[in-house]
């Protein structure tokens, strides 16, 4: 059975013609690594995995595929994060998770358990 990231990938249009060169390698690259994002301070580490090339010039294709709506940014606290759609779907969807948890949590409740059913 697929899994939902498959399906996803298995309908996705080819890039658009007419791309630089470097904005194809990152849209390329992060639709082959939907599970990681990236922050401005991992431009640099992305910048060599793709030949070496400078963190300011993978900022700045970074900014131009998100605006031309072909990756996905999003913003965590003080911190901006580049990913494909998908992935940046996920973290914000984990991060509300995250959130949520983190609120039961304070209210003394690990559990599932109705709030009425605590004990103490």
């Amino acid at each position: 059975m697929p899994t939902i990231a498959e399906v996803l990938r298995s309908g996705k249009a080819k890039p658009p013609a007419g791309l630089p060169g470097l904005q194809r390698s990152l849209l390329e690259y992060m639709e082959a690594h939907p599970d990681e994002v990236f922050g401005y301070e991992h431009a640099t580490e992305l910048g060599l995995k793709l030949g070496g090339v400078s963190g300011e010039e993978v900022e700045w294709h970074l900014i131009s595929l998100d605006s031309k709506g072909l990756i996905a940014k999003a913003k965590l606290g003080r911190k901006s994060y580049f990913g494909s759609r998908w992935a940046i779907n996920h973290l914000m969807l984990a991060s509300i998770t995250l959130r949520e948890t983190t609120v039961r949590g304070r209210e003394g409740s690990l559990s599932p358990v109705a709030g009425s059913d605590r004990i103490g």
